[in-house]
């Protein structure tokens, strides 16, 4: 059971808010996940095991091999790209954001469909910017 107690924490800290915006029982959804640590990874199975297509989003180069490879992503979105994270503009119905430091939402925003959901489950110790230009825009 020890073993297990990581993976089912993590599973239910992704599963929530999956299940609460009917990602479990609709595929073919465009699902985002920010940040690819350990609910992170979870997430991106859990995406695809619902039939969803999912987009990786990270600050580090290196893990496009391991979310593409590893876990079966369908794209990758480096955040300190500007021209990749233009490509992915309104592209996402769907983004969960697990990421633990502190960041800004504002550019993660610009990557949901009108109507789109952010759902956040990491916990920054320290409060994240949100700047109201995408949210009115």
């Amino acid at each position: 059971m020890d073993a297990a107690a990581p993976l089912l924490c993590a599973g239910i800290t992704v599963f929530c808010p999956m299940k609460d915006n009917n990602l479990v029982e609709s595929p073919g959804k465009r699902v985002g996940v920010i940040g690819l640590g350990g609910l992170g990874h979870v997430a991106v199975k859990f995406g695809k095991a619902f039939g969803h297509h999912v987009t990786v989003i990270s600050t580090s180069p290196s893990k496009e091999d391991e979310a593409k490879n590893r876990l079966g992503a369908d794209d990758f979105i480096l955040s300190t790209n500007a021209s990749q994270m233009k490509a992915g503009k309104r592209s996402l119905d769907f983004i969960l954001d697990t990421v633990s430091a502190k960041h800004s939402l504002g550019p993660y925003l610009e990557l949901l469909k009108v109507n789109g959901t952010l759902s956040i489950v990491g916990a920054p110790d320290k409060p994240m910017d949100l700047p109201s230009f995408p949210l009115i825009f």
